[in-house]
């Protein structure tokens, strides 16, 4: 009689244990299950701090001057970011800026301005021609008082500042429609403070052009004007300055002329007269108010110049007189007088 009874044992066992090793497959318990809502926790925490985020770039792009966030508690806090001061003040804390100094329906450009003294250009007293912006609230404007004379004695000049003007007599347009030659801050007095210093064509013609100057300084908040000049015996008369600083010595025989101990030739003003109409020299044939320039204003000094000519103005020297200007207590003085071997006339 056969035994099956260790074969079906052995079968028996053999499906126990694959029933064993299955069942973790089919099943996968308690542990398994926690661990997929853990998953799920972190994925919608990681979700939910994306958007925060996204929220809080999108508020600080779409405001510059405020902020928004959330505080512990849940409620919303602004906070301003400083304004500076500059853009905080604005125009309306400038006071030139809320009141002009002129009217600016009034004011011109000196390009529209031509040819004055025929008539054909037309400039009220009410009028402002703007000259130069020595500053953005300083500025100088050129207008005509009403009246019959000459159109070049009634010119004025306006010192616009502080919302306010001061207006002086000052010639700011020459009858050939020149203007401003020259203009800067100097201190000219000496006294630590910058004065507004003008040089301007006062007069041109066949052979002579003349510059004039005024200087302009802050008094009491108030622009005082100060004016070279050409009327004889005035303090302030360039003639009478050059003069008194002008040693000239004419020595027709030798043909030369010395001018503040400068040894000048004569030579080329006798060659080009005949016998019949030479004129012998003497010392007030030596013109050097002819043609006078003010071509630096700045760094600390005003320089101006003269030419120097013969009898007229046909025949200029290759010689300059140079010289400073200061300006102390509404007198000018020149000072630094020398003299320089080249020729300026005609620049």
């Amino acid at each position: 009689m056969k035994r099956y009874t260790p074969l079906s044992l052995q079968i028996i066992l053999a499906a126990c244990v694959l029933s064993a090793c299955m069942q973790p497959m089919i099943d996968p318990g308690p542990q398994t299950e926690t661990s997929a809502e853990t998953k799920t926790e972190t994925q919608t925490a990681e979700t939910s701090a994306s958007v925060s985020d996204t929220d809080t770039e999108t508020t600080t792009v779409g405001s510059s001057a405020e902020e928004t966030t959330t505080s512990d508690t849940g409620e919303d806090t602004t906070s301003e970011e400083p304004v500076p001061e500059t853009e905080a003040k604005g125009d309306a804390g400038d006071e030139s800026a809320a009141a002009p100094a002129v009217d600016p329906e009034s004011v011109k450009e000196l390009s529209e301005v031509g040819n004055l003294w025929n008539g054909s250009e037309e400039i009220g007293y009410e009028d402002n021609v703007l000259l130069v912006e020595i500053a953005p609230d300083i500025r100088l404007y050129g207008s005509i008082a009403d009246g019959d004379g000459d159109i070049m004695d009634r010119q004025v000049v306006r010192v616009a500042h502080d919302g306010t003007y001061d207006e002086h007599k000052v010639r700011w347009i020459g009858r050939y429609g020149d203007t401003f030659h020259n203009y800067g801050l100097v201190d000219c007095d000496g006294d630590g403070e910058d004065e507004i210093a003008v040089s301007l064509t006062e007069g041109t013609g066949t052979g002579f052009y003349v510059d004039g100057l005024t200087v302009f300084d802050l008094v009491d908040g108030h622009y005082t004007a100060t004016s070279l000049d050409h009327d004889p015996g005035s303090v302030n008369c360039i003639e009478d300055l050059l003069a008194g600083v002008m040693d000239i010595d004419v020595h027709n025989e030798a043909q030369v002329v010395y001018i503040n101990g400068m040894e000048i030739d004569l030579d080329p003003y006798y060659d080009m007269m005949s016998m019949d109409d030479m004129v012998l020299l003497n010392d007030d044939d030596i013109h050097y108010t002819d043609h006078i320039h003010f071509d630096k204003i700045g760094d600390g000094k005003i320089t101006g110049w003269a030419g120097i000519c013969l009898r007229t103005s046909a025949y200029y020297v290759d010689e300059t007189v140079e010289f400073d200007v200061r300006c102390t207590d509404g007198r000018f003085s020149l000072e630094d007088v020398r003299m320089v071997r080249e020729s300026r006339w005609g620049q």
